[in-house]
């Protein structure tokens, strides 16, 4: 919770956030707009063929980045199967 002018806009009071609504302890209840989800683009074959070829360069590009995580996946699996 914050302290801010009331909604009324005369004495600061509690103002907190439930969902959609804002609440304030002076008793108003006012509606917050929700944010949007952003606009999503449809995943098409060569959407996905240029996002593999991107990643392909940046693989060629700095190979020793990839190949240490690839290293600490394969060290955390082989450490669970060692455990269990």
């Amino acid at each position: 919770m914050r302290h801010s002018p009331c909604p009324n806009g005369f004495l600061p009071c509690k103002v907190g956030f439930v969902g959609r609504l804002v609440f304030a302890s002076g008793g108003l209840l006012v509606e917050k707009p929700e944010h949007g989800v952003p606009p999503f683009k449809e995943v098409t074959p060569k959407l996905i063929v240029k996002a593999l070829a991107l990643g392909w360069q940046d693989m060629r590009r700095a190979p020793l980045f990839g190949l240490m995580f690839a290293a600490v996946y394969v060290l955390g699996g082989w450490s669970i199967a060692w455990i269990t």
